[in-house]
């Protein structure tokens, strides 16, 4: 099977957005820092309402905490924009084209020619908009959807590489960026 197209900038934010959201460790990160955010107000404010009068401060926790839950989600997506804009400029809009061959992937474009065996592969994801084949490199290959003509080959080759290399797949349509 042969697969031709480009990744512009979205492609590539959806990716890293879908990715952080489902990286273990960095969502026990985030975890961490709301517990940080909730348990260190509330030490501080305990002092302070001993000395003064403390309900000014619950109120100025209360919006300190409504503002940083309502500006870290975009601030997440522009931290992934400016990634992007600063690593992957010479990728964006790249032509490429995407062979299945007998035992591996082979991407061809006008910068690099990549031979990625199957047995690397580790993980196949779909959202409604994207196939992600992830790497044990921890690196994937996207795949938009409205940019390949024959969903249901790809599908159908996807779970035959599944099926044969024991690889775990991910289905996930109702994936949104929010």
């Amino acid at each position: 099977m042969h697969l031709h197209y480009s990744l512009d900038k979205n492609d590539y934010l959806q990716y890293f957005l879908y990715d952080a959201a489902h990286n273990k460790d960095l969502v026990r990160k985030k975890r961490k820092t709301y517990i940080y955010l909730a348990i260190l107000p509330i030490i501080i404010g305990v002092n302070i309402y001993n000395t003064t009068e403390g309900w000014y401060y619950v109120i100025l926790f209360i919006f300190v905490l409504c503002l940083f839950a309502f500006t870290f989600k975009p601030s997440d997506k522009l931290h992934y924009k400016n990634f992007i804009d600063k690593n992957y400029q010479e990728r964006i809009n790249l032509e490429s084209d995407l062979y299945f061959e007998e035992n591996m992937l082979m991407i061809k474009n006008r910068i690099a020619e990549s031979k990625i065996y199957y047995e690397s592969l580790e993980q196949i994801n779909e959202t409604a908009d994207y196939f992600f084949l992830k790497l044990k490199t921890s690196e994937s290959i996207i795949i938009p959807k409205v940019k390949i003509s024959n969903e249901t080959e790809l599908k159908r080759l996807l779970q035959q590489l599944k099926n044969q290399y024991r690889l775990k797949d991910h289905i996930d349509l109702t994936w949104t960026t929010k």
